[in-house]
């Protein structure tokens, strides 16, 4: 059967094909860690994500931080900055022993880890002032991260205990989505840090947390990938919990294969607390 269509809708459907090209996409980002997201090291097989063999972890790691990227920070992690952790990784490329993919590569993680050296708030200000000391301790996925090489730069704004939407902090203020300058459109939440962080070029992945979309809806705000792993996948020891019954923890990324590297560094049962539990 033939479909015949009017003259005004062949005309409609033509006049939608000559728009496109004067269709206003939104500008790419200033990408302080732009370029390819693999490289081969030098001496080893192992892929790592960076950009390229002339631009070192410790470069990497401090135009990072020379971003203007506050709206999306809620800690940062002062020895990192400082270069020590990425002039090791530095030292190891140059051995050829690179510990695994993630060596050198900077990372973020929400404000809802516990991370060594900086106070957990949870991204809310009344908890940021009841509990202002620093912890002694990495949250699993932290320890795990650091363990491949990781360069961890610190912590990103959420949602008030991850608990909304948004991408608002009562602590740090609203994160913007990085492709509205007016400031109207949410990124999304409630790993809005994280996402932003990524999608800015601030570091090439970051952890976020996920029981109703928290991961997925600001890596689609934010032109990113983001997942929701299956429950128990990753473990949750050291993290303030939203929902147990719900929470899972996974990457944000710009690329499939850098989640996928960031995943499997940090999958995997937490056996200390399965030796607790028996």
């Amino acid at each position: 059967m033939i479909h015949r269509i009017s003259r005004r809708e062949a005309l409609r459907d033509l006049s939608a094909l000559f728009a496109i090209p004067f269709i206003r996409w939104p500008d790419r980002l200033s990408d302080p860690l732009a370029g390819n997201d693999r490289r081969l090291s030098s001496g080893t097989r192992a892929v790592v994500i960076g950009v390229g063999p002339r631009r070192s972890p410790e470069k990497r790691s401090i135009a990072a931080l020379a971003w203007n990227g506050n709206v999306a920070r809620d800690r940062l992690v002062v020895r990192d900055r400082h270069g020590r952790c990425p002039r090791a990784s530095d030292a190891r490329a140059r051995r050829g022993a690179l510990r695994g993919p993630l060596d050198g590569v900077p990372v973020f993680a929400k404000s809802i880890y516990d991370m060594n050296g900086l106070p957990t708030t949870g991204s809310n200000a009344e908890w940021a002032r009841l509990f202002p000391e620093a912890v002694r301790r990495d949250s699993i996925e932290v320890a795990r991260m650091r363990a491949a090489g990781a360069i961890v730069l610190g912590k990103t704004a959420a949602d008030d205990f991850a608990y909304h939407g948004n991408g608002t902090s009562s602590l740090t203020g609203q994160v913007r989505n990085p492709y509205d300058p007016t400031g109207t459109k949410t990124p999304g939440g409630s790993s809005a840090g994280s996402a932003v962080s990524v999608a800015c070029g601030i570091a090439f992945a970051a952890l976020g947390t996920d029981d109703g979309g928290s991961n997925r809806i600001p890596a689609q705000f934010c032109g990113i990938v983001g997942m929701k792993p299956t429950f128990g996948l990753v473990p949750r020891t050291g993290v303030i919990p939203t929902w147990p019954y719900l929470d899972t923890h996974g990457p944000l990324a710009r690329h499939v294969a850098d989640a996928a590297l960031l995943l499997d560094a940090i999958a995997g049962p937490d056996f200390r607390r399965m030796a607790l539990l028996c």
